[in-house]
């Protein structure tokens, strides 16, 4: 089978506010900055389900939960903490809700607490400075508060769960032979996960490698050892998206890569990338909703329908 060419979904932009390029995604819809003060929400057959307008002063944050986030740095000027607001829209009620200034004090670094994500249950506090982010949770319900070395020491002790704002317990069970990679850092190594799939980043002093597992396999496999660096995966129905050679700080170009799990075929595109700031470079360009494809190119959503799984 011929590789398909990568189809135009329509046009995408850097948040006015921020000046990140950022794709957020659930198993069934996804997000992104079609112009420079609307967020677009479509799901896996390209069907728009809304199209919001950002709040002034704000920039657009992330898409959980059936939520839509915005950390609000116009708002937070006047603050006394230095801390940024927010604003939440839930796209099934329609409805908007203000969250206020971020909780908790600067950190050592001298960050400002920031709504960074957003779950069913939990929101993501990132304490922002000239240095490597840190990271709080905030359950939506009750308030309580939840420390990322909490979270980091519960993973730890647990490598067959990875986290999860969308679970109670901030965690999600993987099946066998699947594990996350410790977090050591400031930053949680992302796991996407699909069952009966899985793959993550594998950092190590040999370099980074791509890996995939499947459950009840013997162990999980490589996909790619990442030479000139991998973005985090995507996974969808028996399929996994990454970007590689985006490992530079700035690059232009990459390749959106597609394995076919079912079919132990990888396709392979050569991209243009959004031209992005520096505290960007980590956001996500690549989607997988159902057996469909997503990147973020130059100015545009790119997409590309998967053959069916074959059984």
């Amino acid at each position: 089978m011929a590789v398909p060419p990568l189809r135009d979904v329509g046009p995408a932009t850097k948040d006015a506010a921020s000046g990140r390029t950022l794709l957020a995604a659930s198993a069934t819809t996804l997000t992104y900055d079609a112009s420079a003060d609307h967020v677009r929400v479509i799901d896996g057959q390209l069907h728009e389900i809304a199209s919001v307008r950002t709040p002034a002063g704000c920039a657009f944050g992330d898409y959980g939960g059936g939520s839509l986030l915005w950390y609000c740095t116009a708002a937070a000027t006047a603050t006394a903490t230095g801390g940024f607001s927010g604003v939440v829209y839930d796209v099934g009620t329609r409805t908007t809700a203000q969250l206020p200034v971020a909780a908790g004090p600067h950190d050592a670094l001298g960050g400002s607490p920031t709504w960074w994500t957003i779950g069913t249950h939990w929101l993501g506090v990132a304490y922002i400075a000239n240095g490597p982010q840190s990271y709080a949770y905030v359950n939506r319900t009750t308030g309580q508060v939840v420390t990322y070395a909490k979270v980091s020491a519960d993973l730890r002790a647990n490598p067959r769960a990875t986290l999860d704002l969308d679970r109670a317990d901030l965690a999600q069970p993987l099946c066998s032979p699947l594990r996350a990679q410790a977090p050591g850092g400031s930053v949680p190594t992302p796991f996407a996960y699909l069952r009966p799939y899985g793959a993550t980043l594998s950092h190590s002093k040999a370099g980074t490698r791509l890996l995939v597992g499947h459950c009840g396999a013997r162990r999980m496999t490589v996909l790619s050892r990442c030479a000139k660096g991998c973005g985090d995966p995507a996974i969808g129905d028996h399929a996994v998206a990454w970007l590689e050679g985006a490992g530079d700080l700035h690059p232009s170009s990459a390749h959106l890569r597609v394995r076919l799990l079912d079919r132990s075929r990888t396709w392979s595109w050569s991209v243009t990338l959004p031209r992005r700031f520096s505290g960007s470079d980590q956001d996500p360009l690549v989607a997988v909703i159902g057996r469909r494809a997503f990147v973020l190119v130059a100015g545009k959503l790119q997409s590309v329908q998967l053959p069916a799984v074959k059984r």
